[in-house]
Parts: structure tokens; sequence; C-alpha cells
């Protein structure tokens, strides 16, 4: 008997099933008749419903999914046997995207309803077991973008190939002319033969394909892991000589060769050299005396687990006899529990912002085996399977072994309650240092011993604390928010998943001569221009200048803010008069976060001209929460 739905949210956003339809099966005989009453016959070639077919079973739900958890549900996916096609709907920040499970472990691209969507989501199904899984798949050519650059790189796994997310090369090369130093030819080989017959492939054109794939896509980065093989005499130090000379040193911006693992704003746009081989002695000498590229030079062969240099990896190939693949399966899947059971050291976040732990070592995951004598051990027979264990060891099971918090025993309302205790409610300034626009914090972080306990602990209280915290920019010319600040603020992490922000436009200018010089007054002192209404006007305008601006240059750096859903804008205001000037900064403000799709509300608004504060946030329909 086929279980109940389960469904496994793998995003880190909060989920909620709003829908479960039921259609009759494409190409049955009651399908076809009501495809034709309704001129709606699906094309044999697609079973996908047509988008006005009728449901015979349609029923509201609210089941809330959260992130990284499974939810065991009442649904039963295969009622009436198999003559009907089951569709679900689910909600994610307001917006609804559905799917049509398939008889099928071939995943599927969720339907966005809306316009303009946030998100876009991929699912896997297990009909067997009832098991849906679901996770982000939004642009795989450019993923890393949505990452910080603080993040180490060893923080970072990797999908399919280049366009489809693909970010690590293993690549085996036989030096083609090692005794003269001129000459930079590499072939591209697999042990002893090439990996063409139909003529050599040589590494230079493999590194142009990845070069242009990166200048099309420069927030993404390629390790390149790079070992001598094939036939003939070259040594694994001239093969290191030919990297450098040829290749390292004459693009220099294109390579990242340092011996240690870097963080991904460094390396953005390049490829970082792993080397399986020795280096010449002149290369033990490179930055400072610490050698030249990634250390991986001699891992164990055959190995299910081994920590070598800067990587640890399991790479057992081996695979003699078919019963061995499921060894192989069995290695691969604790290969995955091991890199799981770790939290990504990121400074400022999970680690400590001026003395970071160091990064774990990369970890390499080799899914590849195959015996050349055996033809049920040959690649293609043995990924046939290996392939499909691995989708449904990452789908259904791959978090459930590993060792986890007590606290993950207890109810999520009861996580829920200690996550508030520890974030709690407690203004900050300046958390992020003071050369940020970042001026306060409405709650305390998560303490970093609870976000290095484990990684559904550090996401679940990242996510409260995310959801209940509200940050805060202050606009406040001429004070030296400049440019730089707004440049730091678009490159930190906690833009990305901030929720809630507010906005405190600060009119109480100060008294400085700079805007009445500009205009010809040069000869007052500091003050004096107080004294003059005319001058004072011309300061008032030129300062709105600058708060138009700064408004501007804010709306664009909110582009990063993903996770934006509310934004609260507050007003201060002890300048009479310029209320034109006031409310093209406002529309800029308010209409640019607004097309975004987020919510504005008001907040505390101070001003000596009350009728034309009411009037001016009034005329903009901004909903309050704060005072006037």
């Amino acid at each position: 008997m086929t279980p109940p739905l389960t469904i496994r949210n793998l995003t880190s956003t909060p989920l909620d099933l709003k829908l479960v339809e039921r259609y009759e099966a494409p190409g049955t005989k009651k399908a076809r008749c009501l495809g034709t009453l309704k001129a709606t016959l699906v094309s044999p070639s697609s079973k996908k419903l047509a988008e006005n077919a009728e449901s015979f079973a349609r029923q509201d739900v609210s089941i809330r999914l959260e992130p990284f958890r499974s939810q065991a549900t009442d649904i039963k996916p295969l009622e009436r046997e198999t003559s009907h096609t089951l569709r679900l709907t689910i909600e994610a920040d307001g917006q609804r995207y559905r799917i049509e499970p398939a008889h099928s472990h071939a995943s599927q691209t969720f339907t966005p309803l809306v316009p303009g969507p946030k998100h876009q989501y991929t699912g896997i199904f297990f009909p067997k077991d009832s098991f849906l899984a679901v996770y982000s798949s939004a642009n795989l050519q450019c993923w890393m973008r949505e990452l910080s650059d603080v993040t180490p790189l060893s923080g970072l796994s990797i999908p399919e190939q280049l366009e489809n997310g693909v970010r690590f090369f293993d690549i085996r090369v036989q030096p083609e002319d090692p005794e003269d130093t001129s000459k930079d030819g590499l072939i591209l080989v697999h042990g002893a033969f090439p990996i063409s017959l139909t003529g050599t492939k040589h590494f230079r054109g493999l590194i142009h394909d990845i070069r242009d794939f990166l200048d099309h896509n420069p927030s993404e980065t390629i390790i390149v892991s790079l070992k001598r093989e094939g036939t003939g005499h070259a040594t694994d130090q001239q093969l290191s000589m030919i990297l450098h000379d040829h290749y390292a040193n004459e693009d220099p911006n294109w390579w990242y060769t340092e011996p240690r693992i870097p963080k991904l704003g460094e390396v953005r746009g390049k490829l970082v050299l792993m080397r399986r081989f020795a280096i010449d002695d002149r290369l033990k000498t490179e930055h400072n005396g610490m050698g030249w590229g990634l250390d991986a030079e001699d891992w164990a062969y055959n190995t299910p687990d081994d920590t070598h240099g800067m990587v640890r990896v399991q790479d057992f190939c081996e695979v003699l006899e078919t019963e061995n693949i499921q060894i192989k399966t069995k290695y691969a899947e604790e290969h995955l529990v091991r890199a799981a059971e770790l939290v990504c050291p990121i400074p400022g976040i999970t680690t400590d912002a001026v003395n970071p732990v160091p990064p774990e070592p990369l970890y390499l995951n080799f899914l590849s085996a195959s015996n050349f004598w055996k033809k049920g051990c040959w690649p293609e027979k043995i990924a046939a399977k290996l392939n499909p264990a691995m989708i449904e060891y990452l789908c259904m099971r791959h978090h459930s072994t590993i060792t986890t918090s007590p606290l993950l025993r207890l109810p999520l309302e009861l996580r829920t309650l200690i996550y508030g205790y520890l974030t709690p409610a407690q203004t900050l300034s300046y958390p992020l240092g003071p050369n940020t626009a970042i001026s306060a914090l409405s709650h305390r972080p998560p303490p970093r011993a609870l976000l290095l306990t484990c990684r559904m602990l550090a996401c679940e209280a990242l996510d409260h604390f995310y959801r209940v915290a509200r940050f805060r920019v202050m606009l406040n010319p001429p004070a030296p928010l400049a440019d730089p600040h707004f440049q730091r603020l678009a490159h930190l992490p906690q833009l990305r998943r901030i929720r809630n922000l507010g906005v405190l436009l600060d009119w109480d200018f100060p008294k400085a001569p700079s805007y009445a010089r500009e205009a010809g007054a040069g000869g007052f002192e500091f003050g004096l221009e107080a004294e003059v209404p005319f001058f004072r006007q011309v300061m008032d305008r030129g300062r709105c200048a600058d708060m138009l601006r700064l408004a501007k240059r804010l709306v664009g750096v909110l582009d990063s803010a993903k996770e934006m859903r509310t934004v609260c804008v507050s007003w201060t205001d002890l300048v009479e008069g310029c209320w034109e000037e006031k409310k093209a900064v406002l529309e800029v403000l308010v209409g640019g976060i607004r097309a975004k799709g987020v919510k504005v509300v008001r907040g505390d608004v101070v001003a000596l001209d009350e009728k034309g504060a009411v009037k001016l946030f009034d005329g903009w329909d901004v909903v309050g929460e704060g005072r006037r």
C-alpha cells in the first residue's frame, strides 16, 4: 500500500501547501472525452495537464513546510489507482507555484502562477515512497552570485555542467614537449589514453571555453583540479613550470594560485588551481615561501576517506564486482554526512569577523568508478545505479543520518521560543561596523555557540532572527554617508537575508556653509547663513538634492535584498518648507521600493510643519505603524 504524501522543503524559505487537485490522467478514455468536450485535448507527446483542465477532486489545505524539514501529510497521491494525476499548489511569500508530480524520478520545475515570481522551485517525486522533495533552482549558470563574498570556497557544493552549475573540473594532462620550455602544449588524457579518438584535444582549448563562460558570468569561479597522466617521460615538476610560465603567469588576473582556500569574493571570475602534482623547487618560494596552488598532491588511492593537504576526499574507484556498487554508494553517502556535519565559518555570521576560524578543507566526493574487465562495472553501468541512488539519498535521507543536537528533538514551537529568548529585542548601534550604512539593529543576533551546534539549528535560528529583526539605515546629508558606505552595504552577506528594514530620513540638517558657498556666499562664516533667509533656502534645497541622491542610491542597493518584505520609513524634519523637493525624495524612495514588490509602512514622523508632513504621507497612502 502506498503511504501518504511526504514533502521535504530543501529551501531556506518557509512554504505552505495550499491546494491539492486530482485530474484524470492524460490519455485515459475519460480524459479524452473531457478534452473533446472542453476543446482541451492534450497532445499524446505531452503528459502535462492542459491549463484549463477540470479536476474531479479539489481540496483547500494549509500545511506548513518549514525550511530543511520533512512534513508528513494525510494526502494519498495514488487514490483511484493510477487513473489520475495529482496537482499540488504551494505558496511562498504570498506567491503561488504548482507542480504535477510525475511517476518517475525526473526533476520538474514548478509553474509560477504570478508574473515576476520571486523564486524558482524544482521538485523530485519518488512514487514508491510518495515523497516529494522541493529545492530552489534559480539561475544555475550564476548560482554563486547569491552567495556572500566572504564565503570560504570549501563551503560550496558543486552541481552539473557549466551552464547547469558545475564549478569543478577533474582534468588529467600530458605535457606534449616537456623538454622545450617554450612550448605550452598539454594534451587532455585519462590514464594512458587520449580523451578523444577523433584527434588530440588540448588543455588550452578547454581553458578558452572556461574563460568565455567566466566572461559572461563574472560572479562565478571554477576549481580546476590538474593531474599528470598519459605516456612519455614528463615529470610533475615540468608540468608545474609549464602551467606557471604559460598559463598562470601569462594571465595572472584569471588564475588563483595561492596555497590557501580563498574566500569567494577573492576568486569571482577566476580559475582556482588545485594541483595533484609535485611542484618545481622554484615554485616552493612563491607566495612568501608557502608554495603554489591548492595542495591535493597525494591523497590515498582508492580511498573511502582521506585527508591530504587542503582536501578531504572519497575516491573509491575500483568497483571490481557489481555487488561493490552498493559499497561505493555507501561510501559516497557517508562522505556527504561528514561534510554536512560542519558549519561553514562565514566571518561575522558563524565565526568572528576579525579573527575568523580557518576554513575546513575542500570536501571532494567522487561518484565515478569502473572495471574495464567486467561489462557490468563499466562507467555507464555504475552510473545507472549510483546516480539514482544518490538522488534519492539527497532528497529523502540526507541530514536524517547526521548526529544532531538534542534541541532538534524538541517541538518547533518550543525551539522558536528558545530562539526568541536568545535573540532579545535590544537596540545595537552600528552592529556591522561604523563604515556601513546600517546604523542600528533592533535585536541581538543568535549567539555563535548556537550557530556552530549544527546546520539545522543554525538555519532555524538565523531564519527566526531575520524574521523578527529590523535593520535601520539613516539618510542624513551632508553627513559622510557617501557612496562607499552603500558600496559596503551592497556586498554585505546580511543584506541578502534582511526581511525588515527601517529607513530614517533625517532632515534636521547641521549648519554648514558648503551649500551657500556653492551659491556664491563664500564670505559667510559658520552659522551666519542661518540668519539670512535666502541662503538658508539655498542650503535646504541643496541638502534636499543630496537626500534625493542618497535615496536613489539606497533603492539601487536594495536590488540585492532578495528576502526583503517590509520597509518602514520614518521622518525627522526640523526644516520648514521645500515640500516639493521632499515629495520628490519620497516618490523615489517609496515608489522604488514598492516596485520591487516590497511593502512600505510609515514609522514615526516628527516635523515642525505637521500639516505639510501629514499631507505628504497621506498622499502616498503609506500605512502607518508609528506615531505622527
